[in-house]
């Protein structure tokens, strides 16, 4: 029997109901069934899960192998036997409650082929409210960077990877952990793998939100005592492959934004004093242990006045703070700078005037209440026009939490890689602006993104424009509009033969570095 390309691993335990859609997706998929195999690890069900597995694998014999097991209470001790016993090139971990895209198996595996990828990730799409990361799925990644792609926001293991290269480095499921034993898994998988990709065109993986919230890892009864272990598996992890540094901020920021802030949601402010007290207990040892001040300026103010509060052992307060908060359908914040909460404006800051907001009882500082770096800037574009003087750029701004029209509008234009800046000649009105960019100055070789910078009410916020903008706009040569996002871009090529004037010498290319203003990067154009 010839070797299948894959071999996907299923744990199932008590989910019967949805066994019927999960094992559809398999028959329905586009890669013929002599070139896959499913292995569903039966981890002690006790309704009718099994009985329902035994007459699939009597009715598909070839395609699928039930293995039962004892009841072990989580998903890694499953995944682990059914690795051992793949025979894939490549292994799929695919939950007994989703399912799969008809072509994700074609797709993923083929992909991997070509680009000899260890990891790839499939996009996502939820069912029943379930929430999956969307940034790095914007458009597909031949080579995914750990900290700039998105995929730390994607810890499941529901992937494809080499098989070769998951036995030659070990990897296995922690076994220790009830919940979250794959952030770990897939983390070092990361750090680990030559190449990971990402493939957004193709829906691959359906993640399905239960009907009344019986996900092991979701809702109200998943506490800090059975997040917290896998939250610190996942830094070790990090600390121990790729040492401390970026990597492992960029994962405790991800940590502090999803898991931390998710405890610390409307399900804690449903707990018992005695109860709330524990968990803040051990969210502060967490903290004592990973977090550092360095941090807090890449965090939003909903993340940073957690963080104040359970230092500071603040409970009533950050009740209430929790409690100006929306929630979606499955207890997790939604709305985390203060929805509607009216702004105050100070010394160029806008802070969200919600509770405790310089009120000495709370004793909770303004950095906390800062909300400048979350404020969205709205703008369209509504024209882009080349004549014999110049590029002309025209459009609208606003800040919509801030009252006022905006006092100030200049559109930019940076120069990619070396972040050289063109402050263009910009008039506006009431949000409007059009700007001018002379014929002169669009000689400057380069790849150049353009930026609208707003200033509303001593506030100071930039925005990268083209994303929006009216239908059927056209573009003149030499602009384009970015992939995946849309955005206004130029790009301007070097001359064969050019010298350089003494004025321009702080915007010019690097010598040696090519045609297109620098760095190879730089005539890319799936960038933003």
């Amino acid at each position: 029997m010839p070797t299948p390309d894959v071999t996907v691993i299923t744990p199932v335990h008590d989910t019967r109901d949805y066994l019927g859609p999960w094992f559809s997706s398999l028959l329905g998929q586009t890669m013929p069934r002599d070139r896959f195999e499913v292995i569903a690890l039966n981890d002690g069900s006790t309704d009718g899960s099994a009985r329902v597995l035994d007459e699939l694998a009597c009715t598909h014999p070839e395609l699928l192998k039930v293995v039962h097991l004892p009841p072990t209470g989580g998903p890694a001790r499953p995944r682990n036997v059914g690795l051992r016993l793949a025979n894939g090139r490549y292994v799929f971990f695919l939950d007994s409650d989703d399912r799969l895209g008809p072509e994700a198996l074609e797709r993923l595996t083929a992909y991997a082929d070509r680009l000899g990828s260890d990891v790839v990730l499939g996009k996502m799409a939820g069912i029943n409210g379930r929430r999956v990361p969307r940034d790095v799925f914007r458009h597909n990644q031949k080579q995914a960077d750990v900290i700039s792609s998105g995929i730390l926001y994607a810890l499941t293991p529901a992937k494809l990877f080499r098989r070769e290269f998951i036995e030659r480095n070990r990897i296995r499921f922690r076994s220790d952990l009830l919940i979250g034993s794959d952030h770990p898994f897939v983390m070092e998988s990361y750090l680990r793998a030559r190449r990971i990709s990402v493939l957004a065109d193709c829906t691959c993986y359906y993640l399905v939100a239960r009907d009344g919230g019986g996900n092991i890892s979701l809702g109200p009864a998943v506490t800090a005592s059975l997040r917290l272990p896998y939250m610190r598996a996942s830094a070790e992890t990090a600390l121990r492959i790729a040492g401390p540094g970026k990597i492992l901020d960029a994962l405790l920021r991800r940590v502090l934004r999803i898991e931390f802030t998710d405890l610390l949601g409307p399900g804690f402010t449903a707990l018992p004093p005695p109860e709330q007290c524990a968990a803040l207990a051990a969210l502060r040892a967490y903290l004592d242990d990973w977090y550092r001040a360095e941090l807090s300026p890449s965090l939003p103010s909903w993340v940073r006045w957690r963080i104040h509060c359970v230092q500071q052992g603040k409970r009533a307060e950050l009740c209430a703070l929790i409690g100006t908060e929306q929630a979606d359908g499955l207890g997790f914040r939604a709305d985390g700078s203060g929805g509607g909460a009216p702004v105050l404006v100070s010394e160029g800051h806008a802070y969200a005037r919600l509770p405790g907001f310089r009120d000495p009882a709370f004793g909770i500082p303004d950095s906390c209440y800062d909300i400048t770096a979350e404020l969205a800037v709205e703008h369209r574009l509504s024209g882009v026009a080349l004549d014999r003087d110049g590029l002309t750029v025209a459009g609208t701004t606003a800040l919509p939490r801030l009252a006022e029209a905006p006092s100030a509008v200049e559109v930019l234009a940076r120069e990619r890689g070396s972040g050289a800046v063109l402050r263009l000649p910009t008039v506006h009105h009431d949000g409007a602006f059009r700007a001018r960019w002379a014929a002169s100055e669009l000689s400057r070789a380069g790849t150049w993104d353009l930026f609208a910078e707003v200033c509303c009410a001593g506030v100071r916020r930039e925005v990268r424009i083209g994303s929006s903008r009216d239908p059927g706009l056209t573009l003149p040569s030499p602009c384009y509009w970015t992939t995946p996002y849309g955005n206004l871009s130029l790009l301007v090529p070097e001359p064969r033969e050019r010298q350089t004037p003494a004025a321009e010498q702080d915007l010019a290319p690097e010598p040696g570095l090519g045609r297109g203003g620098g760095r190879g990067a730089l005539v890319q154009r799936d960038d933003r």
